[in-house]
């Protein structure tokens, strides 16, 4: 009996093997042809590519220069919003930090810190404004929060100059792409 059970199962695994094997070369035939009908699509592609005119190419090209631009000016665009409202932010911690006593903002400016020239003996004369820090108006001891406000507030300037720059850009674009 023992033979026999030995025979048997010599048996089933000779066909377990045969088929194992028969499914690896259907595998190997339907991957071979699905590369030959890939290889076929992408040579009737890029030949029928090689047969548009170049003004399309150059219309791509355009294209895709003005949608690098797009996606450029709207990054920059979520990023300044996201700068304001971080500036607007502190100035509101620095509000309540400093408890009411001394809010910070447009209505509480000095405008006498913010002159850049002044007359003297009849003659214009120009101000150091290498050493002006806008912030003393409020006093040499100013709340972190503030210090931080401004300085996202001048980076959002550097933004905004980029994000008119970009726009230029992208109305040339626009106009160039529209007159093909």
């Amino acid at each position: 009996m023992g033979q026999e059970t030995k025979a048997r199962e010599a048996e089933v695994g000779a066909k377990d093997v045969e088929h194992t094997e028969a499914a690896n070369e259907t595998k190997e035939s339907k991957a071979t042809e699905t590369t030959e009908t890939t290889d076929k699509l992408a040579d009737d592609l890029f030949t029928n590519h090689e047969l548009l005119p170049s003004s399309a190419d150059a219309n791509d090209l355009n294209i895709t220069k003005y949608l690098s631009k797009l996606d450029e000016y709207l990054m920059l665009q979520q990023s300044l919003i996201t700068t304001l409202q971080s500036g607007f932010i502190n100035i509101s911690r620095a509000n309540y930090s400093s408890g009411g006593l001394r809010p910070y903002g447009k209505d509480q400016w000095d405008m006498n810190c913010l002159v850049t020239s002044k007359v003297e003996d009849g003659v214009l004369v120009k101000c150091n404004t290498d050493l002006y820090n806008p912030l003393n108006m409020f006093g040499v001891l100013v709340p972190q929060q503030l210090r931080s406000a401004k300085e996202e507030f001048e980076g959002s300037l550097d933004k905004c100059v980029r994000l008119v720059h970009l726009r230029r850009e992208l109305d040339q674009l626009s106009s160039s792409l529209s007159s093909t």
